[in-house]
C-alpha cells in the first residue's frame, strides 16, 4: 500500500522507464536503490516511518535518470552516472550545474544553504533526488526557501517547469533552513 500511495503522487509517465523492482534481504543493505530503470527496495523498509518519504527519492533517481533524457548522445557533460556520461543536453546537467561544476566538485560560490538537505550535498544526483522528493512532499516550505536563496529558486523552478509541468504542490510545512537537515527522507 505504500509503494501504491508513493507511486500515485507522481504522474504515471514518470514511472514509464520503471522494469525491475525487487526486494532485497540484506538489512545492511541501504533502505532504497534506484536507477534508469530499476528499484531496489530492502524487504524491511515498509516498516520504516519514512518509507513513502524513501520511495519519493527513489522515483526522483528514476525521473533524473531515466526520464529526463539526452536526445542527441553528442557532447558529453562533467557528469557521470558511474561511467555512463550525462550528456549536455540532458535536462538533469542543467540541474546538476546549478551548484555542481562536475559530480564530486561544488560550483566555488555554492554554500551548503544551496541545499534542501546535507545529503543533497554530497553529489548532483542526490540534490536532485533530494529537491524532487521536498518539491513535492513539502513544497510551500521548498517555496519559502527557495525565495530567500537564488539556487534553490533555479532548483525550484526548474521542478516546476521541466518536471511536473508547472504543477505547484503544498505538503508538509516544515520549520526547517536549508541545509539543516541530513536527509530530507527522514522528515516526518
Amino acid at each position: 500500500m505504500i509503494l501504491a500511495a508513493a507511486f500515485a503522487e507522481v504522474p504515471c509517465d514518470f514511472l514509464k522507464n520503471l522494469k525491475i523492482v525487487e526486494k532485497m534481504t540484506d538489512k545492511k543493505s541501504p533502505r532504497a536503490l534506484a536507477g534508469a530503470s530499476s528499484l531496489y527496495l530492502r524487504a524491511d523498509l515498509f516498516e520504516l516511518p519514512s518509507a513513502k518519504r524513501v520511495l519519493l527519492h527513489e522515483i526522483g533517481h528514476l525521473v533524473d535518470l531515466g526520464r529526463l533524457r539526452s536526445k542527441t548522445f553528442s557532447q558529453k557533460s562533467a557528469f557521470l552516472d558511474g561511467s555512463t556520461p550525462v550528456f549536455a543536453d540532458d535536462p538533469s546537467a542543467q540541474f546538476y550545474a546549478i551548484s555542481f561544476l562536475e559530480n564530486e566538485k561544488w560550483r566555488p560560490e555554492t554554500k551548503v544553504s544551496d541545499f534542501v538537505s546535507r545529503y543533497a550535498a554530497t553529489d548532483p544526483f542526490e540534490d536532485f533526488a533530494e529537491s524532487f522528493l521536498f518539491y513535492r512532499e513539502n513544497g510551500a516550505t521548498f517555496r519559502e526557501m527557495a525565495a530567500k536563496n537564488p539556487k534553490l529558486q533555479k532548483k525550484y523552478n526548474f521542478l516546476k517547469n521541466k518536471v511536473f509541468g508547472g504543477r505547484e504542490f503544498v505538503g508538509k510545512k516544515v520549520a526547517i533552513k536549508s541545509g539543516e537537515i541530513w536527509d530530507a527522507t527522514k522528515i516526518l
